[in-house]
């Protein structure tokens, strides 16, 4: 025969408190993201997104496509 088994449900993953994030902002695009997100790039701290715009911008020069 088959037993019955309850299963406690009071440790569901919507109802449980959120971690505690740090959270910082960018200084150059001002998005708020968890500190761990932030790096250094030429001695400031920015976004991920931010520092990728840099290089974006020094391929364009160097292939002549830089918008006027």
């Amino acid at each position: 025969m088959h037993c019955v088994v309850t299963v406690d449900r009071s440790q569901d993953a919507l109802k449980s408190p959120q971690s505690k994030v740090h959270l910082a902002e960018c200084p150059i695009c001002r998005d708020t993201m968890p500190a761990d997100q932030l790096t250094r790039f030429i001695g400031r701290p920015m976004c991920r997104n931010c520092a990728a715009m840099w290089f974006e911008e020094d391929e364009a020069e160097s292939d002549g496509k830089t918008e006027s």
